[in-house]
């Protein structure tokens, strides 16, 4: 795929014999994965098949038992999460109701001390990108769920991150909104040109999003 985001670099994903557990009850086991630069993998599976709990491995959030995670050759392990370089969209969306929706956007520009002048680019940028232009103001109280979706989605990105993880982030919609949304998210990752990992347990989702998909059984 070819990045029209010049400031992003596509990086591949390649995970060794991952294992997680969390006390006695193990999670993954021995968990093989490569995802190409610029793919879109979604990873699918029943509840507590592990499809989460990947994504926070990959992210740091949660701590590997076994196993390697490495992005474009370089080992992640005791990389802290602020300096692994990746976008996250977490389930609920996370957004800050204390901030207006260019606020939300710009929140890790703004972390990284980049220029005010930097950071209204990239807010006017990516708003034009999810079809939101002139909505920096607006507060996020007021947006539809498709709405927060894409905001969220947008503040993912603003960074320029080198992976982006989602974790069913279309989970609250309904079919019809959730089908017209999985179209959205694919043209606005691919425009991008960014590496992601998707997790769902929908499979028309699966295959409106992802370039392949990855199962994941229940331990």
């Amino acid at each position: 795929m070819t990045s029209t985001d010049p400031g992003t670099k596509a990086c591949g994903l390649q995970i060794r014999a991952l294992g997680v557990a969390f006390g006695e009850r193990t999670v993954l086991d021995d968990f093989d994965l490569d995802v190409a630069p610029g793919e879109i993998v979604v990873v699918m599976g029943p509840s507590g098949s592990g499809k989460s709990t990947l994504l926070r491995s990959i992210a740091g959030f949660t701590e590997i038992r076994t196993g390697q995670i490495d992005i474009d050759g370089i080992d992640l392990r005791g990389v802290p999460t602020h300096q692994r370089k990746l976008g996250y969209v977490f389930q609920d969306l996370a957004l800050f109701p204390h901030l207006d929706v260019g606020e939300n956007i710009a929140y890790g520009l703004h972390r990284r001390h980049e220029p005010s002048s930097v950071r209204t680019a990239r807010v006017a940028e990516l708003l034009a990108l999810i079809a939101m232009s002139g909505a920096e103001r607006r507060s996020v109280t007021t947006l539809s769920g498709g709405e927060q979706q894409r905001v969220a989605l947008a503040r993912a990105l603003a960074p320029r991150p080198r992976l982006l993880l989602l974790d069913e982030p279309l989970a609250a919609l309904d079919i019809q909104r959730k089908t017209e949304l999985a179209d959205e998210l694919r043209r606005i990752i691919t425009t991008t040109g960014v590496t992601a990992v998707h997790v769902t347990h929908d499979p028309d989702e699966a295959t409106r999003i992802g370039d392949r998909t990855v199962y994941l059984q229940p331990r």
